[in-house]
């Protein structure tokens, strides 16, 4: 546990029992990351005390937060465990200690809530990819489940994206549908069933059905192939993830896509489980970054990783490059004329540009 020696790395374990079923379910350790948003977190575990998916462990990776994040998910894990008499377990460790790592591999509890204090912000990429190897070492999953912590889940949803994966002859990453968490007072909105990408146009990819209400007649009962599922809730069997994770040349957006597209071009299929239902608050860590950074340098950072997408995954990456590097200057353009001109608006912007290219 070496590599873990730069982390100080806090353990909440949270038990309960529960039925029978524990046995035949495939166990599925769920990684969370919580970057200052333990409001979002807490309101997150608290959707998923309430599945009726029983075997799985959460991992929450507090990825440097500089408020109290970490005390207050502590606080709701101890209310929790007073609350409904569930037995929990609380320590720390360096991160390279064996008989600390041994402690909890030898605790027989049926579910565990994980919480991992890492001293610096790793990103998404290297965050997500530290909560695996944890989960890997400690909890022996069949699956692992990426979900970001500003999401909450319906009560069978890792029910169905378990039967749909397992059901499925080839391996493969699954997501369920995604909808938003507010979207003008809806909650019936999606953000996105699944993903495609063309690479002519920035940012190289698109969700599918983003804006649409769900019909319960179209969305029900099927399982949609694409080419990426948002890494906001993305089911990856073990194995997977055992020969290749994140790749940690990403800091934050693009990765999900990435890694999806990586596995594809090895022979897994893709595909959301529409059966599956989650509500996405899109745009809380985003806008965090922006607040952090600057709103232009997280737009150029992401201009980065979307390019490095289309560089690693298009067999015509100059041209694509190209071509995305032109309509992302007009985008911006659009922007800054749209703010500079709020009489204008966006619509009229996109003509003008419309017509100035067509010129």
């Amino acid at each position: 546990m070496s590599c873990y020696s730069r982390l100080q790395i806090s353990h909440t374990v949270l038990m309960t029992a529960f039925s029978d079923t524990l046995v035949t379910e495939p166990r599925v350790a769920i990684i969370l990351l919580n970057w200052n948003g333990w409001v979002d977190t807490v309101e997150c575990l608290e959707s998923l005390m309430e599945c009726d998916y029983s075997n799985f462990t959460v991992v929450v990776v507090d990825n440097g937060s500089t408020d109290d994040s970490v005390e207050r998910i502590e606080k709701w894990a101890r209310e929790q465990s007073m609350l409904s008499r569930r037995k929990m377990s609380l320590f720390t460790c360096s991160g390279d200690s064996d008989s600390e790592w041994n402690q909890l591999e030898n605790t027989d509890y049926n579910i565990r809530i994980i919480l991992v204090k890492s001293k610096e912000n790793l990103g998404f990429s290297k965050g997500n990819n530290l909560g695996i190897r944890l989960a890997m070492s400690l909890v022996c999953p069949e699956f692992i489940m990426l979900l970001n912590n500003d999401t909450v889940v319906s009560s069978s949803f890792m029910k169905e994206l378990v039967h749909c994966v397992v059901n499925m002859s080839e391996c493969a990453v699954v997501g369920p549908l995604v909808l938003f968490y507010d979207r003008m007072g809806r909650k019936d909105i999606i953000s996105s069933a699944g993903g495609r990408v063309n690479w002519w146009i920035y940012p190289g990819y698109y969700p599918v059905d983003e804006g649409r209400a769900k019909g319960d007649d179209e969305y029900n009962q099927r399982v949609r192939l694409c080419d990426w599922v948002t890494g906001a809730a993305m089911l990856i069997p073990r194995d997977m993830v055992e020969n290749q994770m994140l790749d940690e040349d990403f800091y934050f957006g693009g990765e999900d896509i990435d890694f999806c597209l990586r596995q594809k071009r090895n022979g897994c299929r893709v595909a959301v489980c529409l059966d599956s239902v989650i509500w996405h608050k899109i745009g809380a860590s985003r806008g965090k970054k922006e607040r952090d950074e600057g709103e232009l340098q997280a737009l150029l950072r992401d201009l980065a990783s979307n390019l490095r997408v289309v560089r690693r995954n298009s067999s015509l990456w100059p041209i694509h490059v190209f071509a995305q590097t032109i309509t992302f200057v007009m985008m911006y353009v659009k922007v800054i004329i749209s703010r500079s001109f709020p009489s204008v608006g966006a619509f009229k912007c996109r003509r003008i540009l419309t017509q100035f290219l067509q010129s």
